[in-house]
């Protein structure tokens, strides 16, 4: 309650000591506050688009970590598909009409790359 009351008082001080000042000083006064409120990159529109501005300024800054991001998830899931992929093919060795033991027998490999005819 006191913050409020000390801003009270030095408004109406402000405004007391405004009414002596001439048209001259108002008016390099209000030039001055535009052109600082134009440079200000904080500023925000009545109509909202403010909020947008906010938005819009922290996905540009943070696009690099945003698309480090996707990369990441992109490459996890990858992975864990292969994974998955490797599983399948462990169920097609054992579901097979050879058994195992076929594969792991070294002419198993010379008879496949001969020549079928």
């Amino acid at each position: 309650m006191r913050d409020e009351q000390v801003a009270k008082e030095i408004i109406q001080l402000l405004d007391e000591h405004s009414e002596h000042l001439n048209a001259t000083v108002l008016s390099r006064l209000n030039t001055a506050r535009q052109q600082a409120l134009a440079a200000s990159p904080d500023t925000y529109d009545s109509n909202q688009q403010g909020a947008l501005r906010l938005f819009g300024s922290y996905f540009n800054q943070h696009r690099l970590i945003m698309t480090m991001l996707i990369v990441t998830i992109i490459l996890i899931a990858s992975i864990l598909i292969q994974g998955f992929n490797s599983d399948l093919g462990d169920a097609d060795l054992l579901g097979s009409d050879l058994p195992p033991e076929a594969y792991i027998d070294g002419d198993f490999d010379s008879w496949l790359s001969q020549d079928p005819q």
